[in-house]
């Protein structure tokens, strides 16, 4: 009966390993892209003096 159970709960684990993997690997697939494709011009930072 206990084998039956921890089988059970293996193969579980096994298919929610292999879901995440999926989940991860279709999230990392295709490249974000930004929400407004125009080109932006040239960004000037300036530091903080303080």
């Amino acid at each position: 009966m206990l084998r039956h159970i921890s089988e059970r709960y293996a193969r579980g684990l096994g298919a929610a390993i292999i879901a995440v993997a999926a989940l991860l690997l279709a999230a990392n697939a295709v490249p974000a892209r930004a929400a407004d494709s125009t080109p932006t011009g040239q960004v000037q930072q300036v530091g903080h003096r303080g």
